[in-house]
């Protein structure tokens, strides 16, 4: 077992060294208790590299006091290329990628290495997030539940899925294939969409584990500011993603986009309503199709945190809506833009 203060590596699981890689920005609230899980891992030996992408508090401070290694940018850069800047100072065969707010069982990181021993077709190993927050309150809450739904949908009866997706939040993948998938995209420079556009050079060569009892616990964005912002910019890098591969959109998403599609006639129906009265009737019945559409998310809700959850969940899913289309004109703006500047 790994124990902070302890710089001495151990000998590697198996057959492979392993390398943890956790970006870390402004992350003083949450690295401590992400790094003694870690450090409270079964996991026999790894080595720890923590990438400060230049933080101005007290987090790195609090990540010396475990035998990590700390790798600086000169500025802050994001995610993706604090990652890549990672690798480039790893050594490991498996590479298990961190963000800085997490927490798991001590058993999940061997169990994830396990999992990847056995089947040597496997390029990695995901884990799933709980729904229940580490940082809990109505909107981390609904982010929670939304995201372990759409997730969730993939797997059958036997409780675990491969699909061509990294998992960067808590996620492990084979040194061998990263290096042939290549890098994140540093076109990212901040948090977003870098795990969708790498997991799309993935597709139909590399496949990642996912067992539903893999599963972590995360900090989720805890007001409705956040989470619009979130849809706003992931919605626009989406759109300008596909529109650039002529990929369709990706499989955890299709569902939420087709009740998101239904809540945007909606909301169209509605303000067109004010001119034609009779299209008043059509909002409700672009609702309902939503509503349909999300069944399974609205039961989860339901399920999980009652009735009012239920209703307060459904009606801000209905308002987040307008970030996602404020996302898509900008994204959509975006494109003309550059192909304008192209000609």
């Amino acid at each position: 077992m790994l124990s902070p203060g302890n710089s001495k590596q151990q000998q590697a699981p198996r057959f492979f060294k392993t390398s943890v890689i956790i970006p870390v920005y402004n992350a003083e609230a949450t690295i401590r208790a992400t790094l003694e899980s870690v450090f409270a891992s079964s996991l026999k030996a790894c080595e720890v590299i923590v990438v400060d992408d230049a933080s101005t508090d007290g987090a790195i401070s609090i990540c010396k006091a475990f035998s990590v290694k700390v790798v600086s940018l000169k500025e802050n850069s994001g995610p993706a290329i604090g990652r890549n800047f990672g690798v480039s100072q790893s050594e490991g065969e498996v590479l298990i990628f961190l963000d800085s707010d997490v927490t798991f069982a001590p058993d999940l990181l061997q169990r994830m290495l396990n999992r990847l021993a056995k089947d040597t077709e496997l390029s990695g190993v995901g884990t799933l997030s709980s729904p229940i927050p580490l940082n809990p309150c109505f909107f981390s809450r609904y982010f929670a539940l939304q995201e372990y739904v759409m997730m969730d949908g993939f797997f059958g009866e036997k409780g675990e899925a491969t699909i061509p997706y990294i998992c960067t939040r808590c996620g492990c993948i084979r040194r061998c294939a990263f290096d042939q998938i290549g890098k994140f995209n540093e076109a990212y420079q901040k948090p977003s969409i870098e795990d969708y556009e790498f997991s799309l050079r993935m597709e139909g060569k590399y496949e990642v584990l996912y067992d539903r009892t893999l599963v972590n616990r995360h900090h989720f964005p805890d007001t409705a500011w956040k989470i619009f912002r979130r849809y706003h910019r992931n919605t626009g890098e989406m759109l300008q993603l596909i529109c650039r591969t002529g990929i369709k959109t990706p499989a955890p998403f299709e569902n939420d986009a087709a009740g998101r599609l239904c809540v945007g006639f909606a909301w169209g129906f509605f303000f067109a309503g004010f001119i034609d009265p009779i299209l008043f009737p059509a909002s409700a019945v672009a609702l309902l199709m939503a509503a349909v559409i999300r069944k399974r998310l609205l039961h989860r809700f339901y399920t999980d945190r009652g009735w009012v959850f239920m209703l307060k969940g459904w009606l801000f899913y209905i308002v987040s809506t307008i970030p996602v289309a404020t996302g898509f004109v900008s994204g959509f703006l975006s494109l003309i833009w550059r192909r304008i500047g192209a000609k």
